[in-house]
């Protein structure tokens, strides 16, 4: 039976982590990272929050997502974490962008929008229309 792992940079080193996630019923992974300041209590935490900030601190370590804690630079979490193909599972570095929390939510709106336009087959222009007093 293959095994299954996800690998997740550690101090600069890839490192897999088997066993220590899991799918939580909202449909994003979750990762065993004991330490991380932003961890829940039982030492989880949202494996697109560790991709981005392992990438914000190797490319942007100046980003304003960023906070210091004790040297080590870590997603704030003022901050939420888009997935561009809106696939909660797919935590690659490319699908993922850092977003306030109210541009994120303005993210999901708007896509929420387009799909409704696509499957009632009505324009933008159609769906906000005024309509004309009786």
């Amino acid at each position: 039976m293959k095994k299954s792992f996800r690998i997740v940079k550690e101090n600069h080193r890839e490192k897999k982590v088997s066993k220590g996630w899991y799918k939580h019923s909202s449909g994003h992974i979750l990762i065993k990272f004991p330490g991380h300041p932003f961890a829940h209590s039982n030492g989880y935490i949202l494996e697109h929050r560790i991709v981005i900030e392992q990438c914000l601190r190797e490319h942007e370590p100046n980003h304003p997502a960023l906070i210091e804690i004790d040297g080590v630079k870590y997603l704030s979490p003022d901050w939420d974490v888009h997935h561009w193909n809106e696939r909660k599972t797919d935590n690659r570095p490319y699908n993922l962008e850092p977003a306030v929390h109210d541009i994120h939510n303005s993210l999901h709106k708007t896509s929420e929008l387009i799909k409704h336009l696509e499957k009632t087959g009505k324009s933008a222009k159609q769906l906000f229309k005024k309509q004309e007093p009786r």
